[in-house]
């Protein structure tokens, strides 16, 4: 199970070279995964007004984000690339904002102040303690009706007695499930609209996409039944998304280079 220093240690020294676009492959690039499997599950937020992404490394998903939203705030608790953000996107006119975080709260960020609270990839390292955090910060944070879209583990779903019963080759966060997250974003005061149990990498449903609200007033309760699911053509979408990526996307490329 991942801890808060141990999330440090891996991504300290993990190999940043190619700036984590090494994740992508799986859709042929970037690019695609963003049109293929994130900018699908949230148009109907963009553009928007604020943007906070949670991890956002070395800025693999800031380009579309700050293409989508007038202000952006990225938070990371590596601080190595907390500075190679600053260095890349911090000439930018619109002057995105990289903070240092603690893994727990976001001090530095004003109360009702972001539209959209935005991780992917990153969370599905965070067991319960860091996401219950999270979850009470994003309410925090969130002006009345923002939304929130999360992508952490759901492996959790596979211990069995205290023990993993299937392969971890993600490193995901072994306490965390669609429905203990679930309940730590309702008990922090968001309605949970959307909990998408899939298969990232074998046969098991290891993560989860989460779409959340804050209440825009009294009327709205967070005690809303959300919809969980397992989406089981996941797969199909990585794969439809790979052949789009070499049939299309890589022969312009290469052609306009």
């Amino acid at each position: 199970m991942p801890s808060l220093d141990e999330n440090r240690e891996m991504w300290n020294a993990w190999n940043w070279q190619t700036s984590g676009h090494e994740w992508s492959a799986p859709w042929g690039t970037a690019d695609d995964q963003w049109v293929s499997t994130i900018l699908p599950r949230i148009f109907s937020l963009l553009p928007t007004s604020s943007i906070l992404e949670i991890a956002p490394g070395s800025g693999r998903w800031t380009p579309y984000l700050l293409n989508n939203s007038e202000r952006y705030i990225g938070i990371d608790i590596i601080e190595s690339l907390v500075l190679h953000c600053r260095r890349v996107f911090g000439a930018l006119r619109s002057h995105p904002i990289f903070l240092l975080g603690d893994g727990f709260r976001f001090d530095m960020v004003h109360d009702r102040s972001i539209s959209l609270v935005f991780s992917f990839d990153s969370l599905v390292h965070a067991e319960m303690d860091c996401l219950s955090a999270y979850a009470a910060e994003i309410y925090r944070v969130l002006e009345p009706g923002g939304h929130a879209f999360v992508h952490h583990s759901n492996i959790g779903e596979y211990v069995k007695e205290g023990k993993l019963t299937v392969p971890n080759y993600g490193w995901r966060a072994q306490t965390v499930t669609a429905e203990s997250a679930s309940n730590a974003f309702s008990d922090a005061g968001l309605i949970c609209l959307t909990h998408e149990k899939i298969k990232w990498v074998l046969d098991d449903y290891c993560d989860c996409f989460s779409l959340l609200q804050k209440p825009k007033n009294s009327n709205m309760s967070p005690d809303t039944k959300p919809s969980i699911f397992y989406n089981d053509q996941f797969g199909t979408e990585v794969w439809l998304s790979r052949i789009r990526s070499e049939k299309y996307t890589k022969p312009l490329s290469e052609r306009w280079a």
